[in-house]
């Protein structure tokens, strides 16, 4: 029988081993393939807190370099954050790094922020992530999503959103 010392080094991960052993959907050309992958990341960000704000920090890296990817590698990230995000097993402070204008994104991070909006609408119902999205807790998150510093971005965030 395992013990819980056992149980808790078998359950243990380096932050680096997160990142390298861990198989991310950029790798698969489509999201099915990847589910059980998918599965395996929720697990292990519920298991420390450590781990989940590892991943929030792979979020961060992924977006500031989603101009890298190609687009069905890029929807199938978007699609796994999505799900993480859904199932809790992200904080919604990762959206923080999101700054929605025409001169902070380009044409790879839109289609990211669109694919991301549009996944997390279809796992969590339109009525739920509007709710989230106006939770007064978390909308210094949200500050960059749709920004009120000057007319331009904000016509321009409601442009995007509009058009999804």
């Amino acid at each position: 029988m395992e013990s819980a010392k056992q149980r808790e080094k078998r359950n243990s991960f380096s932050v680096e081993d997160l990142r390298r052993n861990l198989p991310c959907p950029e790798q698969h050309n489509s999201m099915e393939a990847d589910k059980a992958a998918v599965s395996e990341k929720q697990q292990v960000c519920m298991l420390k807190k450590e781990y989940m704000e590892a991943f929030e920090n792979i979020f961060r890296e992924h977006y500031d370099t989603i101009h890298h990817l190609e687009t069905n590698k890029l929807s199938n990230v978007a699609k796994m954050f999505a799900q993480l995000l859904y199932t809790d097993s992200l904080l919604w402070s990762v959206l923080e790094c999101i700054k929605l204008s025409e001169d902070t994104t380009t044409s790879p991070s839109r289609i990211f922020i669109k694919i991301f909006f549009q996944a997390l609408c279809e796992y969590m119902s339109l009525a739920k992530l509007n709710a989230r999205l106006k939770d007064r807790t978390l909308q210094p998150f949200f500050e960059g999503l749709l920004p009120q510093d000057n007319p331009w971005n904000t016509c321009f965030a409601i442009n995007f959103f509009t058009s999804m």
